[in-house]
């Protein structure tokens, strides 16, 4: 895969969040109201808009470093385009169905659910492929976030649903909803993987097959012609 239509679409989808920030902006925060709003069926549409909406443009600068790190990460190694999209979309749609049902009722906003999502898929792939090099980065990942997950969990306990970040209330249950739904989907892509792997050695094993039955064949013919 081209690496410049990697970094375009990476670019393109954090330009969605740059735009749509402004847009709340200049209406006084009207757009980000569009989230997920728990047990509302009108909330339902948030779960595909929020992950590209924040409360603040403080929120989005927040998540912004973390989620085009790692989403180069998921993009530039052998996961690809097709992995980032539909790890990002299942990441989504399965933590907006969780917030929603399970959710306070507030609006649930924020990139974080693919931030945590990433992370957690960087992390459960290397664990499950033994790969040293991914192993040694993911480490180096939960080193950088385990505070944040720390902090979110003994927030929670206080406060419910919500944690604080620069004055703002946050969602840990997106985020948490994000990180079980990268380690799912890890599992998912490796077996997958796994799968498309042996049934192209199993072609190959059928070609060597048929190409030693050929020259069998050839060596049985040239001996009845002698």
């Amino acid at each position: 895969e081209n690496w410049r239509m990697k970094l375009v679409l990476l670019c393109s989808t954090f330009a969605v969040m740059v735009l749509a920030q402004f847009a709340d902006a200049t209406s006084g925060g009207k757009i980000h109201n569009h989230g997920i709003v728990p047990r509302d069926t009108n909330g339902l549409w948030g779960i595909i808009c929020a992950p590209f909406l924040h409360l603040s443009m403080s929120h989005l600068l927040v998540n912004a470093v973390p989620f085009l790190a790692l989403g180069l990460v998921v993009l530039m190694r052998s996961y690809g385009i097709k992995t980032f999209l539909f790890l990002s979309a299942f990441a989504a749609v399965a933590s907006g169905l969780f917030v929603w049902a399970m959710g306070d009722d507030y609006v649930h906003v924020g990139s974080s659910v693919l931030v945590f999502a990433y992370f957690s898929f960087i992390v459960a792939h290397g664990v499950i492929t033994r790969e040293w090099r991914a192993s040694m980065f993911a480490f180096a990942l939960i080193i950088v976030y385990g505070t944040t997950f720390l902090s979110m969990f003994s927030q929670a306990v206080e406060r419910g649903s919500a944690i604080s970040v620069g004055g703002e209330s946050l969602s840990w249950m997106y985020m948490l909803g994000g990180a079980v739904a990268g380690i799912i989907y890890s599992f998912f892509d490796h077996s997958v993987r796994r799968g498309a792997s042996m049934d192209i050695y199993g072609y190959n094993r059928s070609l060597e097959q048929g190409s030693t039955e050929e020259r069998a064949g050839l060596k049985a013919s040239e001996n009845d012609f002698v």
